[in-house]
């Protein structure tokens, strides 16, 4: 990544801690350069980056400024669901040149399957971005009748799901010592009726774009990622403390 690019990002890291937000000029700069959506194909916008490519990213990302490397990961991340979202659906979400993905993996919500959709409720802590996401993913337990639906094995039926920030309410709620600027927020949804198609699997199976990336293993993606932004952070720490180190080893 350019020094410039590197040098912008420090400027600003102060500004963002007292904002407990990224700040106006780092996230220009991050639609700017398509950073959130560097798994995202060309057609919608993206930069349609390997894992690899991705990964050294986001690892220089961390090691600029900790709160935007994790920002971007955590909603790069997210965007990635593009290759088993609906594409009508994608279309319109990437329309918007600062689209911005954030959400929860815990399954802290429940869908109930409708005539014409899921009508969902929920409520997921610690959405990295939330405070400046667009769309929102979530976890939610699939229930009919008020009961969840359970697999063969008989375990309860879980699925991904979109939602636009006009359906969710947001509580301001991160209030960490570390990577305060992350605005990793809760939020919340109450009795939300949504489209079928707001409904995804993650599985290479269920892939509905070819590119090699969405045959990958979302929990390896997701291992492989944050494991830059720490080793990005790390070497930032070292290089922050080299001098320290230096003379309490003498």
């Amino acid at each position: 990544m350019p020094a410039r690019l590197t040098d912008s990002i420090r400027a600003h890291a102060g500004e963002s801690e007292v904002l407990k937000r990224l700040n106006l000029n780092q996230l220009s700069m991050i639609f700017e350069q398509g950073w959130l959506k560097m798994f995202v194909p060309k057609n919608l916008g993206g930069l349609e980056l390997s894992l690899p490519e991705g990964v050294r990213l986001e690892e220089a990302l961390s090691w600029s400024d900790g709160s935007v490397g994790w920002v971007v990961t955590l909603s790069a991340g997210a965007a990635w669901f593009v290759g088993f979202l609906d594409q009508q659906l994608m279309s319109e979400i990437f329309a918007d040149n600062k689209v911005l993905f954030a959400g929860s993996g815990a399954p802290t919500g429940t869908a109930e399957l409708t005539v014409g959709g899921y009508k969902v409720s929920g409520y997921w802590r610690y959405a990295s971005g939330s405070i400046h996401a667009t769309v929102l993913t979530a976890n939610c337990t699939i229930t009919q009748g008020g009961k969840p639906l359970v697999d063969e094995a008989g375990t309860p039926v879980v699925k991904p799901f979109l939602f636009k920030r006009d359906e969710v309410t947001l509580h301001t709620k991160w209030n960490s010592m570390g990577m305060i600027a992350t605005g990793s927020h809760d939020f919340e949804i109450r009795q939300v009726l949504v489209p079928h198609t707001r409904a995804f699997i993650i599985d290479s199976r269920h892939a509905v774009l070819p590119h090699a990336i969405y045959q990958y293993p979302f929990l390896q993606l997701a291992e492989s990622t944050l494991a830059s932004n720490l080793s990005g952070m790390a070497v930032r720490f070292l290089d922050l403390c080299g001098d320290l180190f230096d003379e309490q080893s003498k």
